[in-house]
């Protein structure tokens, strides 16, 4: 559900209507609005993502997530990606966590990770996080704040995860949540995850709340006794 919070009552009559117009979900089969329009004017975008394990698996670096994040809703253009449980850029490193800045589906131009390049390995481990872009003075932020794992410890203060461009954008408009929700996946080992999910997100302008949303995405959820589940599951090391 999206809420305008009290904080915004002092926004003109005029831009609460527009945020009404624009602030609409649209129900779908995968129990998720299927791209829910952001506010006009905003320049910073959260989104809580929670993940929760099943059994985890040491030797094959297992499972592996991936985050996915755009200005403009693809990954044809400015994108960024976060890793957790391995690093891929510029080649692949086994545990811990990236984010990397892309400008297309094959360029990755930055990245940053962890020095603890721990593995999962502690059975129904929760953790949780915030994927963040920042407009600010003709620079686009993509960050990771506020992170608490078992594996990791907190992760993403201090600037820890964080990657800036120029750029000439005035707006994150072009924000599409579902895009996050559809690009970002469980890549390895989807059996040893039991849910991942975006839990709300919340649009900044000026550095004031202006909209909450708060419908649950679930990106994945494993269910053990589906069919599928019952098929034995054979892991190679990516």
């Amino acid at each position: 559900m999206l809420r305008v919070p009290d904080a915004s009552r002092s926004l003109t009559r005029h831009r609460l209507t527009m945020l009404s117009l624009v602030l609409v979900a649209i129900a779908t089969q995968s129990g998720w609005s299927t791209d829910v329009a952001v506010p006009t004017e905003v320049d910073r975008i959260e989104e809580d993502w929670s993940l929760l394990l099943g059994e985890p698996d040491v030797e094959n670096d297992s499972p592996q997530i991936l985050n996915v994040i755009s200005p403009f809703g693809t990954t044809e253009g400015e994108h960024a990606i976060f890793e957790l449980n391995h690093c891929t850029q510029p080649e692949y490193l086994s545990g811990g966590l990236q984010l990397q800045r892309w400008t297309g589906p094959d360029t990755c131009v930055a990245t940053t990770r962890t020095i603890d390049r721990g593995t999962l390995a502690i059975p129904a481990e929760e953790i949780t996080y915030t994927m963040r872009m920042t407009l600010r003075d003709g620079t686009l932020y993509y960050s990771v704040r506020n992170g608490t794992s078992q594996t990791w410890g907190t992760f993403g203060d201090y600037g820890q995860y964080r990657l800036s461009v120029p750029t000439t954008a005035t707006t994150l408009s072009g924000y599409r949540p579902d895009f996050s929700a559809t690009e970002s996946k469980v890549s390895f080992g989807s059996h040893r995850v039991k849910t991942f999910k975006i839990k709300q997100i919340r649009y900044y302008s000026l550095g004031k709340l202006v909209a909450t949303d708060s419908t649950e995405r679930v990106v994945h959820q494993y269910d053990a006794t589906s069919a599928e589940a019952t098929i034995p599951v054979v892991e190679e090391t990516p």
